[in-house]
């Protein structure tokens, strides 16, 4: 990991409790800031000491927390920012108004009035460069209100990336000229995501879309900023697809596969997108409050079924409409709660069953699996005798997948699911129960 030195301070990145909004710290100092001298000091059974880190993601520039690290059972501490300001408290934060170098001194004791112990340690704190980014957002041949106002708002979205987590930064709403702009980033990794508020014109005409032109967070390009700002990076939102008019209708829902240590995206920033047999987003949706989504009137074709939730990993479904099946619902689409930037170890290259569920199956089972590669993969049901029961096939995109197989028609037994990919790759199997 990168470090920047400002004097004897180290600047690191490490992530605090979900209880802080999402906030992530970067310590500024690696080592506790010790005191120089002993001018003060009436005994040795006290020592002032303290750390501070930057708030990193926050919108408030030259935003410092600083923490009481003291030895001695210190009662009153009093905190000289270098500013012209102060404060009692034991652990205080405090916003610079202006960019420097600030000599920052922690004075403790042990009791109030006539303390038998008291230290004072200073350090120097050098605050750090911020940057700026922004760009022309492309709806179409021109850029969004410009140079003809219709109307539509957009909202860029802005994701760091810590600790290979993609973390959530904030929101920019913008109108004038189609650019957008964040400004006081620290340098740092970062994903924007811009998408037309609901209510906007042109509102169902285009995909929300990353940085680097892609629908999907995991095909975006990221923004490595780390020496000067940018003021240029243009985004051209995707269309969406003009689909014939057809019968067919797909209903399903939106899991969040909760873990406690990750903090999951809201419903509201879940996009479901429904592509083509070849993996060409046609059209989107979002999910209600509640999770649930739908694609009416729409042609009797193969679709694929995913859902895009920043930074979450999501699995994808293969839906067939025809005649004889105009509708198919329940559809259950999950966003995994864990690490996106992991792959099941020993598999960076093939395909794994990471769950068969549920098992014992009734009308059908999901087979959720982890591919690395972007492959048609045959899928197979045997029995114990090697008899198949039910064969297809579908293209499968790189992250986590899901596949339903009818199971409704199969006598009781044990089968077997067979998953191979196309090319030099070996075969993945589990097993169920009828």
């Amino acid at each position: 990991m990168k470090t920047v030195k400002i004097y004897f301070l180290v600047l690191l990145l490490i992530s605090v409790s979900a209880g802080l909004r999402s906030q992530y710290l970067a310590p500024v100092a690696g080592e506790p800031v010790l005191s120089g001298h002993d001018s003060f000091t009436i005994n040795s059974d006290c020592e002032a000491a303290f750390t501070v880190v930057l708030d990193s993601l926050s919108t408030s520039p030259y935003l410092y927390h600083f923490k009481d690290i003291s030895t001695g059972n210190m009662v009153s501490w009093h905190w000289d920012f270098g500013d012209g300001k102060f404060s009692l408290e034991q652990n205080p934060s405090h916003q610079y108004d202006e960019p420097g170098t600030f000599q920052v001194c922690l004075t403790v004791a042990d009791q109030l009035f006539n303390p038998t112990c008291t230290d004072e340690t200073c350090e120097e704190i050098t605050t750090l460069e911020y940057f700026s980014l922004g760009g022309l957002v492309y709806a179409g041949e021109y850029p969004l209100n410009n140079p003809v106002v219709n109307g539509d708002t957009g909202v860029a979205s802005l994701y760091r990336i810590v600790d290979n987590q993609v973390v959530f930064v904030e929101n920019q709403y913008f109108l004038d000229y189609g650019y957008y702009w964040f400004g006081y980033l620290i340098p740092g990794e970062y994903l924007v995501k811009i998408s037309l508020t609901e209510g906007s014109p042109n509102f169902k005409n285009y995909f929300t879309t990353y940085y680097g032109d892609a629908i999907s967070w995991i095909k975006a390009e990221l923004l490595n900023i780390s020496s000067g700002s940018f003021y240029e990076e243009e985004i051209y939102l995707v269309p969406v697809q003009d689909l014939s008019a057809g019968q067919g209708i797909i209903r399903g829902y939106v899991n969040f596969e909760q873990e406690p240590v990750y903090s999951m995206p809201p419903m509201a920033q879940t996009t479901v997108i429904l592509a083509d047999k070849d993996h060409l987003p046609l059209q989107f949706t979002h999910p209600n409050p509640a999770g649930y989504f739908e694609f009416t009137g729409i042609p009797y074709d193969s679709y694929f079924i995913s859902a895009d939730a920043t930074g979450k990993a999501a699995s994808t479904v293969n839906v067939t409409l025809s005649e004889s099946v105009p509708l198919v619902e329940g559809i259950n689409l999950t966003i995994f709660g864990g690490n996106p930037s992991s792959v099941p170890e020993g598999f960076e290259n093939g395909i794994k069953v990471t769950r068969v569920y549920p098992n014992p199956a009734k009308e059908k089972i999901h087979i959720g699996l982890y591919t690395a590669i972007s492959a048609p993969i045959g899928v197979k049901v045997v029995d114990i005798s090697g008899k198949t029961h039910f064969s297809t096939y579908g293209r499968f995109e790189k992250g986590f997948n899901e596949i339903i197989v009818p199971t409704g028609s199969l006598p009781a037994g044990l089968y077997v699911i067979i998953l191979q990919p196309q090319g030099n790759y070996q075969p993945v199997s589990a097993k169920f129960v009828r």
